[in-house]
């Protein structure tokens, strides 16, 4: 289970910096708060999500704090059963 959970850290993490140019301090970052992520970056994040993790993102998921921080999105990935696509 660690090592699902190291994978999917690294990568929400190349998610992050490789479609939306952000590097977060840490896991524990504030994405939203610090203003890493507005509003149209969100829909992204949310969007390579589904594609990259084969999760399906449904409106009652849409709370911010499933996407705060890395930490919380890698729960949220692991959560609906999602994994790095190959």
């Amino acid at each position: 289970m660690a090592n699902r959970e190291a994978g999917l850290k690294e990568a929400v993490r190349a998610l992050l910096e490789e479609d939306l140019d952000i590097i977060p301090q840490s896991d524990h970052t504030d994405l939203i708060g610090d203003g890493h992520l507005d509003s149209l970056a969100f829909v992204e994040l949310v969007f390579q999500l589904e594609v990259r993790f084969g999760v399906v993102v449904l409106p009652e998921h849409m709370e911010f704090d499933n996407f705060r921080t890395v930490e919380q999105i890698v729960a949220f990935v692991a959560a609906q059963g999602g994994g790095p696509s190959a």
